[in-house]
């Protein structure tokens, strides 16, 4: 119960509508994609916001408080799931789809990341998604070693870490702190199946070369509980 209670208390907290203004004025400068729905770029300017501008403080030791993503603007500081929640909120204000995920240690420690649905076997190209978000971190000079997800049924989730990630796909910093998603049951009670974690690396040349692949074990994230 006290995990369920956890698990929901950071999914009820998503709330895209308390940071329409601001996430909205953040991208103005970014157009949008064909259609009206939102540009990746538009994603990766969210996420670079709350990367430079929130701080990361934990919560008091006795409370495991999770703050409306409002409340993580105004005092730009929070823990993982504060701004996963924050993270979730923007992406959502824009119209796209997110989910959060509860990492596990090896250690029993845990940790709350945010994913944004970007690609699906269907409708997006996998590697138009990974060659958009290269052109834009290069063209802010910003070092990205390659982009990683989460495939679910068609559907490529990319992992949109803050406090263990610097960009829209990041997974640099989670097998450094060994954190492993290990639990395969969902937080409203269903089993999820297991999700291969990959690496896609990017390239404006050669787009469909940047073929991806398992990470090794100790390396990568195995399977997700997800908190909605």
């Amino acid at each position: 119960m006290q995990f369920l209670e956890r698990t929901m208390s950071s999914a009820e907290k998503v709330d895209p509508m308390a940071v329409r203004t601001t996430a909205a004025d953040l991208v103005s400068d970014q157009p949008s994609a064909e259609g009206g729905t939102f540009h990746y770029h538009q994603i990766a300017e969210l996420h670079r916001y709350v990367n430079e501008n929130i701080t990361y403080v934990p919560d008091p030791s006795s409370n495991n408080y999770v703050a409306p993503p409002n409340e993580t603007l105004k005092t730009e500081a929070g823990d993982c799931d504060c701004q996963a929640v924050l993270v979730a909120s923007l992406f959502e204000a824009i119209g796209a789809t997110t989910r959060l995920a509860r990492c596990e240690s090896t250690s029993g420690d845990w940790h709350v990341l945010p994913e944004v649905y970007l690609a699906d076997s269907e409708n997006v190209a996998l590697n138009d998604v990974c060659d958009s978000l290269g052109d834009y971190y290069s063209s802010y000079g910003i070092d990205y070693t390659g982009f990683s997800w989460d495939y679910d049924s068609g559907k490529y989730w990319f992992l949109a870490d803050i406090a263990m990630g610097e960009y829209v796909g990041d997974k640099h910093y989670l097998p450094i702190m060994a954190i492993f998603m290990n639990l395969v049951t969902g937080g409203n009670g269903t089993t999820l199946n297991i999700f291969i974690h990959r690496t896609q690396p990017h390239t404006s040349q050669h787009p469909l070369s940047c073929l991806s692949h398992r990470l090794g074990e100790g390396d990568c994230l195995t399977s997700t509980t997800l908190l909605i």
